[in-house]
C-alpha cells in the first residue's frame, strides 16, 4: 500500500492492489508520471508499467513489444501477465490519450482487456487526438465517455482535479 503523508487513507482494490491502472504510450512517460504521483498523493495506489525494465523488443513504435521482462523484485514475468494481473485487480482504468496511443497495439490490447474485466474506464487527453483517427473498436468505447483534457498546463492544472474526483468515485466498490 502507498504511504501517504497528508494522512489520506489509500483507496486500494484491497491486499495492497491497485485501485488505478494507466494505460498510455511511452512517449508521455514522464506526464504519466505526474499523474500518477498527483493520485498517489490523494491515497490512490496505481499500477503503470513505467518500473517495469523494457526488454530490448519493447519498442517505442505503435507496435506492441509486450513480451519478456524483469520485476522490480528481479523477479521474470512477462509484460503482458503483469498487466493482466493489475488491470484485473484495479478498480478504473485511466487511458491516457495521445495520437500514437490510439494507434497503438497496446491500447487495442488495453481497451479490449478493460472491457473484458468490466472496468470503468476513464479517458484523460493528454496531446489533441481526432477521435476518427482511432480504429472502430476503440472509437466504439471511447465514443461513449466523457474525455478529461488536460492537454497542457493550464487544462492540467484546472482538471486534475476533475481526474482525482472521478477515479475517487469509480474506485470505491
Amino acid at each position: 500500500m502507498t504511504s501517504v503523508s497528508d494522512g489520506v487513507s489509500p483507496v486500494s482494490g484491497g491486499d495492497g492492489e491497485p485501485s488505478v491502472f494507466i494505460s498510455y504510450q511511452w512517449d508521455m512517460q514522464a506526464r504519466v508520471e505526474d499523474i500518477k504521483a498527483v493520485l498517489e498523493a490523494h491515497g490512490l495506489t496505481c499500477w503503470a508499467d513505467i518500473n517495469v525494465a523494457p526488454q530490448p523488443n519493447r519498442t517505442h513504435s505503435s507496435k506492441s513489444g509486450r513480451g519478456s521482462s524483469v520485476t522490480q523484485d528481479g523477479g521474470s514475468d512477462t509484460l503482458q501477465s503483469l498487466i493482466q494481473r493489475n488491470m484485473k485487480a484495479s478498480s478504473v482504468v485511466l487511458t491516457c490519450i495521445t495520437p500514437k496511443y490510439l494507434q497503438s497495439d497496446n491500447c487495442k490490447k488495453d481497451m479490449m482487456l478493460a472491457e473484458t474485466f468490466n472496468k470503468p474506464i476513464i479517458p484523460v487527453l493528454l496531446r489533441f487526438s481526432p477521435l476518427e483517427s482511432a480504429p472502430d473498436h476503440i472509437r466504439k468505447i471511447l465514443a461513449r465517455l466523457s474525455y478529461i483534457d488536460i492537454s497542457n498546463e493550464r487544462l492540467y492544472k484546472q482538471n486534475i482535479a476533475s481526474v482525482v474526483e472521478k477515479i475517487k468515485k469509480l474506485a470505491v466498490r
